[in-house]
C-alpha cells in the first residue's frame, strides 16, 4: 500500500489530485489510517496473536476511504469529459460557421461571368 500512496503523491497524477480538492483529503485520512494499520502489525514478534477485530475495523475504516476516492475520482473524470464534449461541440459549431462563411465570401468575390455559370448549372 505505501507504494501505492508514494505513487499518487508524485508527479502527474499528485498534480491531478491536488486539483479534486476532496481527493486530497482522502488521500491524507488514508495514509493516516495505514500508519495505524501499521503500528498494529509492528508489535507481530512480540505479541503472539493479532487484535483480529480491531484489524478487521481498521480495514473497512480504510476500504471506506479508499472507496470514496475512487468514487470521487471518477466524478471528476466524468465532469471532465463533460466539458471536454461541451468545448468539441462549440469547436465544430464554430468550424461549421467559419467553412460557410468562407463558402459565402468566395462565392460573392466571383466574377460576374463566373455567376452566371453556376447559375446555368444549376
Amino acid at each position: 500500500m505505501y507504494s501505492r500512496i508514494t505513487l499518487l503523491n508524485e508527479g502527474e497524477v499528485s498534480t491531478l489530485l491536488q486539483e479534486i480538492d476532496t481527493a486530497s483529503e482522502l488521500l491524507r485520512q488514508i495514509q493516516q489510517q495505514l500508519d495505524v494499520l501499521d503500528s498494529m502489525f509492528e508489535p507481530y514478534e512480540v505479541v503472539e496473536q493479532l487484535p483480529v477485530p480491531a484489524l478487521e475495523e481498521n480495514l473497512q475504516t480504510l476500504t471506506r476511504l479508499t472507496e470514496r476516492l475512487v468514487i470521487v475520482i471518477n466524478g471528476y473524470l466524468a465532469e471532465s469529459a463533460t466539458e471536454e464534449r461541451a468545448q468539441l461541440s462549440l469547436l465544430y459549431k464554430l468550424l461549421m460557421t467559419l467553412i460557410v462563411g468562407m463558402s459565402l465570401a468566395a462565392f460573392w468575390s466571383l466574377p460576374s461571368w463566373c455567376v452566371r455559370c453556376v447559375k446555368v448549372l444549376r
